[in-house]
């Protein structure tokens, strides 16, 4: 190896090929296409959906300030001061100053919220995969074995809990406009990251090697079929050209075989080892963009009459109001009130969003009693990737079956230095105004069997760096929309699930009668994940039929989550919002009747429940199905009654810690059904 041991000097020098360590090779740039295009299908769906999701009337005074520098009205401005809940119109004469409660009515995209996100996401992205590929360096230094670096970005789960639960919520129930409700949700990531470095130093070390492999893989196997090949494959394919103007827009769809024919050309050379001489997410990204191209033009000539149309529509809607068009405005004596958005950024270079931070501290309470079960989410799924990563390697390494476990333990990633790298991620992306959590990615395995190196999470950082900072994000999706990415997480997840039952069948070959029983373990910690996914579907489904308007004319996956989670009540005079989940647990299915016919045809009360915090529900059902099937009464006894306290602390089965009587009084029931589950177990043990 040359050096006897790992540095930082042997690290960079081995990332520019003359290190002590062979990073690079076509194995390396085919992991680091496929991770950049599995992050940047996420970060396409964030951004695709956000400025529709997030589009709202008023823009908070303090917000105009930071980014104008003006502090006195420049014209008589109207807008709404809240007092006590109560929003009071007002009118703000030219000079005078503006408060900072003060809300302006100006119709507007908080373009800049947007931008942070994806920017930030992209530089935690970039900062996590270089600790990955120095831990995965420092390992084959070690070992003197060829170590894979665990794929890293932001979690799409996460994000969406962190939408509904922190964002969604505190804008419902506090009043708050979109800024303050995502300081709320910055902070919120702040929380998680602590918890998740209290979790790793004082828990995960404690139980690594000693959970039901099962339950593990299995929660692996669900996050890879439920989220990756169900709900983001399925819907991705054939989204409208140029994403969220497309949609917006009625531009045309493209065709679901782009996606087919792209899925053809990946897994062909992945797993049947054909086009070998040419990297094969570098072939299929490649023929999809041509066809994306192909039936781009074709649209434009056949529909608008303008071959360059779209690509036309989304120059100007991105590029057209880049730049300070309130200043532009203002200094040529229009009026301003329509350019207040700023638009997108044309770089978007991550930058101190200093404006962002230390609001809505009001709601803390809150954020802490929903960050817990959000990162405990991203705990599990982290342990169970990690683990994913490490059998794999040794399988790489051949290592024997019966030495797996003891290599595992000696050799292997640290969960616990893994999930310290997630937590600093994702608090570097904090000051620039990013609050998605990060993890290391479901689908180690997969990249495993690429054959990649230490090196790809820089490469694939830095490309996904060179599209964001650059200010081009926006056109991706010209040349590889989602449905051309999303054939990569095609691959990730049937690795993943087909890991899952490899390993379990494996680690049974003294005891072939047990096979049976853990492939069922496994199906049972992987459902959760499903009822998790099929929630979020029958959200994006009923989202508009809730106010009224037709099932059809949902503009699916553009409109999720609106009003899905609360209905409005009146109380004398006074209009309450108040969340669904909160009832749908207690009183059943007699809310109103759009629910009454969602609940009674799918089951929603239970399909929405089963899969909160579905990654934990997974590992404590796969366990004790596990030990049941190998006799260990015992300790599946003690999962269960380890999940009744989970439960009750609203851990599981639940948006949030409870902070009220009610909410407690709602968890009892999963309570009661853990000790009964428990109470049952252990009284067969006596027999």
């Amino acid at each position: 190896m040359g050096e006897s041991g790992a540095s930082w000097r042997g690290f960079a020098a081995s990332l520019l090929g003359r290190g002590n360590v062979k990073m690079w090779s076509r194995s390396e740039l085919n992991a680091s296409l496929l991770l950049f295009g599995d992050v940047l299908t996420k970060l396409l769906l964030l951004g695709s959906i956000l400025p529709i999701l997030w589009h709202t009337d008023y823009l908070p005074a303090w917000y105009f300030s930071a980014v104008t520098g003006i502090y006195h009205a420049p014209f008589t401005l109207t807008g709404i001061i809240i007092v006590q809940g109560v929003q009071v119109p007002v009118v703000i004469r030219e000079g005078y100053p503006l408060p900072p409660e003060f809300q302006i009515y100006a119709p507007h995209t908080p373009w800049t919220l947007v931008s942070a996100l994806i920017s930030s996401s992209a530089l935690s992205t970039l900062v996590g995969g270089l600790a990955f590929s120095y831990y995965a360096y420092s390992k084959t230094v070690e070992t003197e074995g060829d170590f894979t670096a665990p794929p890293f970005g932001p979690s799409l789960p996460a994000a969406f809990l962190m939408l509904v639960g922190i964002v969604t919520m505190t804008r419902n129930t506090f009043g708050f406009d979109i800024y303050t409700a995502v300081s709320v949700a910055i902070t919120a990531n702040i929380a998680c990251s602590v918890i998740e470095a209290v979790l790793a130093l004082s828990v995960v070390e404690h139980i690594k090697g000693r959970l039901p492999l099962p339950g593990v893989l299995g929660v692996a196997a669900g996050i890879g079929f439920a989220w990756i090949i169900v709900w983001l494959f399925s819907f991705a394919a054939g989204t409208p050209i140029g994403g969220v103007y497309g949609a917006t827009g009625k531009w045309p769809q493209l065709s679901p075989a782009i996606g087919l024919i792209v899925a053809a050309i990946l897994l062909g050379g992945l797993l049947f080892r054909m086009y070998s001489r040419f990297p094969p997410a570098l072939a299929a990204l490649s023929t999809g963009a041509l066809l994306v191209v192909a039936s781009t033009l074709y649209s434009g000539s056949t529909a608008a009459g303008d071959p360059y149309f779209y690509f036309k529509e989304v120059w100007v809607n991105v590029f057209g109001g880049a730049g300070p068009q309130f200043m532009l405005a203002y200094i040529s004596g229009l009026d301003p009130t329509p350019y207040v958005h700023l638009g997108c950024f044309t770089a978007m270079l991550p930058s101190l969003r200093l404006e962002f931070l230390g609001r809505g501290f009001e709601a803390l309470p809150v954020i802490v009693a929903a960050a817990l079960p959000i990162q405990v989410y991203d705990v599990v799924e982290s342990y169970a990737n990690t683990m994913a990563c490490n059998l794999e390697l040794a399988r790489r390494l051949g290592v024997s079956s019966e030495d797996i476990q003891k290599w595992v333990e000696e050799n292997g990633y640290s969960p616990s230095k893994i999930m310290l790298v997630d937590a600093l991620a994702s608090l570097v992306s904090v000051p620039f105004g990013g609050w998605v959590p990060t993890v290391n990615y479901v689908g180690s395995a997969g990249y495993v069997k690429t054959g990649a190196r230490a090196g790809y999470p820089v490469l694939a950082g830095v490309l996904l760096m060179a599209v964001t900072w650059t200010g081009v994000f926006y056109l991706v999706p010209l040349l590889l929309p989602i449905s051309v990415t999303a054939p990569i997480l095609l691959f990730v997840g049937g690795v993943t699930v087909a890991q899952a039952f490899k390993e379990v069948y494996e680690a049974n070959t003294k005891k072939v009668e047990k096979v049976w029983g853990d492939f069922f373990a496994v199906c049972l910690a992987m459902i959760p994940q499903f009822f998790s996914a099929i929630a979020g579907m029958i959200a994006v489904n009923f989202s508009l039929t809730l106010t009224g308007a037709p099932m059809s004319s949902a503009l699916s996956p553009y409109m999720p989550l609106s009003d899905v989670f609360y209905f409005t009540y009146e109380l004398e005079g006074l209009v309450l919002r108040v969340p669904y989940a909160k009832f749908l647990g207690t009183y059943g299915y007699g809310i109103n009747q759009t629910f009454n016919y969602a609940s009674l045809m799918m089951g929603w009360s239970g399909i929405l429940f089963l899969g909160l915090n579905a990654s934990l529900v997974g590992l404590v059902w796969g366990s004790i199905a596990s030990d049941l099937n190998h006799g260990r009464f015992r300790r599946a006894a003690m999962t269960a009654a380890a999940a009744a306290i989970l439960s009750l602390s609203g851990v599981m089965h639940s948006y949030s810690v409870p902070l009220s009587g009610f909410e407690l009084l709602s968890t009892f029931s999963w309570t009661l059904a853990y000790l009964a589950v428990a109470t049952l177990i252990f009284s067969r043990s006596r027999e």
